[in-house]
């Protein structure tokens, strides 16, 4: 599958394993329209604006998600605090 990029602004974790970093979020693509991502992509603050690089999937009980295969932050603060979290394996990196 071609991989595409999905940006928003990260309105709220909906899912979050602290042992494996798998999430699920709600990201505010367009004034009213809302998606779900999901992947291992980490503890990411709320309110920032974030790119993702993945692929649509379909989940038999929740529906369309974007499985997010990379993800891509403009905020350099954020991704520095990202960086200096112990023993994170964030797909998160700084976009250029």
């Amino acid at each position: 599958m071609e991989e595409i990029a999905l940006t928003g602004i990260l309105e709220k974790v909906i899912y979050y394993n602290k042992e494996n970093e798998y999430t699920v979020l709600s990201i505010k693509i367009k004034k009213n329209n809302n998606e779900t991502v999901q992947g291992y992509i980490g503890d990411l603050p709320i309110g920032e604006k974030y790119t993702f690089i993945g692929e649509w999937t379909f989940h038999i009980k929740f529906g369309r998600q974007f499985l997010a295969k990379k993800c891509l932050i403009s905020n350099s603060l954020i991704k520095k605090m990202l960086l200096q979290k112990d023993k994170q394996r964030h797909l998160c990196q700084q976009e250029k």
